[in-house]
């Protein structure tokens, strides 16, 4: 759990920083706190998951088939931080446009710092 000091309603975003690399784009990265979640969302510019393979994102060894010659990996990272994720009663979720780019959005319970 994130803890926090008992923060209710919506803050505007508590860090935001942008990456550039000429290279690889643009990565926003953003968190904040709303009620009794903390937040970390982080965008990017990227070659974007297509609409039909979004609902397997979170499935182990599953990659982009577009993707497979563009970036090297073993399928298991979204997997893994959704499993953590969600060990700490969070959520994560994805919204994604091919070439534009991804979103995720992490939401993590927050406790109070009397309850810690």
């Amino acid at each position: 759990m994130v803890t926090g000091k008992g923060q209710t309603g919506y803050h505007k975003p508590d860090l935001e920083r942008h990456q550039v690399h000429p290279r690889w784009g643009c990565c926003v990265v953003k968190t904040w706190i709303n009620g009794r979640y903390a937040y970390l969302e982080v965008k990017d510019n990227g070659y974007g998951i297509p609409a039909d393979e979004l609902p397997h994102i979170f499935d182990r060894y599953s990659r982009v088939k577009g993707h497979r010659s563009l970036a090297v990996g073993t399928g298991l990272a979204w997997p893994l931080s959704k499993s953590l994720v969600e060990a700490h009663d969070g959520d994560i979720d994805v919204i994604s446009e091919v070439d534009v780019g991804s979103t995720f959005t992490l939401k993590l319970p927050v406790k109070a710092a009397a309850e810690s």
